[in-house]
């Protein structure tokens, strides 16, 4: 499988004189899964929405395989790859599980056969087959979080990225979630961006941590490093920290 790089450079984002985010850099590769954290407020969104051309960035770029996409128009970072969740599920709620999924695939370019395949393959996948014909909206909230995940998918992206995927769930949904997502780089080949406060979810499933506080990048590493670092415990976790 061929490999893919995303590439953040130091991008910062103004917002009348307020700097939203600072001069933040990262690289993601497919295959990898990356934990972006931070209180809130820190700018953890705000870069998803950069990254995927929801927004411009103020200055600093975006590159994918080498290939710069930061004054792209959004529809062009979806065919580079680039795909996402939101915070707030965002579902066609009058529409079945099934057509949230397809229109994903058609809106690719995909030819309707193609489409619903690739629909059912990850129905499947995330234990949604039942579902399918029902309307999404009629769904708990733990099932509407997979629904919107599958759909992302069905884009075939190079690159996810999940906004607080695990908001609203309980323990054992936010572990279910982490079971699902944990093979998903190998099987998918794709990296994994992954913005949340479930910490449990966050330390077990990322293989690298960049944290953020107040717009700016305060430390980056592997979980267990960021574990042991006080200006993260002090910044985001508190002086107590059961994760």
């Amino acid at each position: 499988m061929n490999s893919s790089e995303l590439k953040v450079e130091e991008i910062s984002k103004n917002f009348s004189g307020l700097k939203a985010v600072d001069n933040v850099s990262f690289s993601l590769q497919t295959g990898e899964i990356l934990g972006l954290i931070g209180p809130n407020g820190s700018g953890k969104t705000t870069i998803i929405n950069m990254v995927t051309g929801l927004m411009k960035p103020t200055s600093g770029r975006i590159l994918v395989d080498d290939r710069d996409l930061t004054r792209n128009k959004r529809h062009h970072f979806a065919r580079e790859g680039l795909a996402r969740t939101f915070q707030t599920i965002r579902l066609f709620k009058k529409m079945t599980v099934f057509e949230n999924v397809e229109v994903s695939g058609v809106s690719m370019g995909k030819n309707r056969k193609e489409a619903a395949q690739e629909a059912y393959r990850l129905l499947e996948m995330f234990e949604l087959s039942d579902y399918a014909d029902r309307e999404s909206g009629s769904l708990d909230h733990g099932n509407q979080r997979r629904i919107e995940i599958a759909r992302a998918l069905a884009l075939d992206p190079k690159f996810l990225f999940l906004d607080e995927p695990a908001a609203g769930l309980n323990e054992e949904e936010s572990d279910a979630l982490l079971d699902m997502l944990k093979d998903f780089p190998g099987q998918m080949n794709l990296g994994l961006l992954i913005v949340d406060h479930d910490m449990r979810l966050i330390m077990r499933l990322c293989s690298k941590l960049h944290v953020l506080d107040h717009g700016q990048t305060i430390a980056e590493g592997l979980p267990s490093e960021i574990r042991k670092n006080a200006q993260v415990m002090e910044a985001y976790f508190g002086s107590k920290v059961g994760v």
